[in-house]
């Protein structure tokens, strides 16, 4: 039992913290299971080039911070697009991911529209939904 208001400002922050680990952990598994599931959508192959996607899932790890009676606790979970493939037009990821996740193609060297991958569109929606139920449920554990 707390014997402060700062105190009790470290516990809480203590059980925040506590909470935003485990949902950046279980949100981060989720989110790579939701980007596999875009491979189970008709019959797209991990290949080299289309398995790029696969390996685009990120997390950073909790930051938190106490000032005076309040704090405040972060993390972010989000699709890497610093990358490209390497052969084809060699498209950006961000182009990539439009594709893959909304079937948004973008104009080729050669002047045609890309064609929409097949497999699960919605991924990504599909992950941020997980991310928040998972959120959701560390965070009323901690305090519910």
């Amino acid at each position: 039992m707390a014997s402060s208001m700062a105190q009790l400002n470290a516990e809480l922050m203590s059980a925040l913290r506590s909470a935003m680990n485990k949902a950046n952990s279980r949100g981060f598994e989720q989110t790579q299971k939701d980007v596999k599931w875009f491979y189970s959508g008709g019959s797209p192959s991990w290949y080299t080039r289309t398995g790029a996607l696969g390996n685009t899932p990120r997390k950073t790890g909790v930051s938190s911070s106490v000032s005076g009676t309040g704090g405040s606790a972060t993390f972010s979970i989000y699709l890497d697009q610093s990358g490209g493939y390497s052969t084809g037009d060699k498209p950006g990821m961000g182009a990539v991911l439009n594709l893959a996740n909304y079937g948004a193609g973008w104009i080729t060297k050669g002047g045609r529209v890309a064609h929409p991958t097949v497999g699960n569109k919605g991924f990504w929606e599909r992950a941020e939904r997980h991310i928040e139920e998972i959120f959701n449920q560390e965070v009323g554990s901690a305090f519910g």
